[in-house]
């Protein structure tokens, strides 16, 4: 039976237990869809409950139970639940000397914590290994732009191509393609940057948070369309 304490609108319709109290954009979504897909079924463990075929609220109860366990974590942190996606390409843009340094610059792109570590996996492995499926696969999370997630990362990207894609000589980056060196090492740089910006950091507590929130940011901004009043 319910706690007397606990509000039913809190408790997910179909698995009875806690919901996050700010659910994501993708969990609204989510139950919105579920709700169409099902039928009232109240019981007393929660009054609001409905009734649906395990394959309409699955991947809603995974993705709560997610958001539940990571979104604590993001607001004791600070970790923003909205971002100006309007103005991202613009703050992107804004970057674009300290960008092409990194990428005309020798001694500019050794100050690239990004660049060094890609390097050092370039040296021990190989450039074949380090372009291969697994090797992406590999680094796919410490080029993620931490809290910004795969909707920030995609932005990025295309903004980044869009500078630099034709005008940069193959020569510059070598043994990388110019694709590769924008995902490995100017994807993570510019996503480091921004959180220096956001959270008033220097280089390295940026990295370190752009590190611990990517998983949140994979959550709570991932690369699909959905609509929220006041998402900016």
């Amino acid at each position: 039976f319910i706690s007397p304490d606990r509000d039913p609108d809190t408790l997910c319709p179909y698995c009875d237990t806690p919901l996050p109290p700010n659910p994501s954009p993708l969990l609204q979504q989510l139950l919105a869809s579920a709700f169409e897909n099902s039928k009232a079924a109240p019981r007393p463990a929660n009054p609001h409950g409905r009734f649906a075929s395990i394959t309409v609220f699955v991947d809603l109860c995974s993705r709560h139970q997610l958001e539940s366990q990571i979104f604590p974590v993001a607001e004791r942190n600070g970790w923003p639940t909205s971002v100006d996606w309007d103005g991202l390409a613009a703050r992107v843009v804004g970057m674009r000397g300290d960008l092409e340094n990194i990428i005309r610059n020798e001694d500019h792109r050794e100050q690239s914590i990004f660049w060094r570590v890609l390097d050092a996996d370039l040296k021990r492995v190989g450039p074949r290994k380090v372009s291969s499926i697994r090797g992406q696969l590999s680094r796919f999370q410490r080029e993620q732009p931490g809290y910004y997630g795969e909707k920030g990362s995609l932005i990025i990207h295309q903004t980044l191509y869009t500078m630099f894609a034709e005008s940069t000589n193959k020569s510059l980056v070598k043994p990388l393609s110019v694709r590769e060196f924008i995902g490995s090492v100017l994807v993570p740089e510019v996503g480091v940057r921004l959180i220096m910006v956001d959270m008033s950091l220097g280089m390295e507590g940026a990295a370190a948070v752009m590190r611990e929130s990517a998983e949140y940011g994979v959550a709570m901004f991932p690369d699909k369309e959905f609509e929220q009043e006041g998402d900016e």
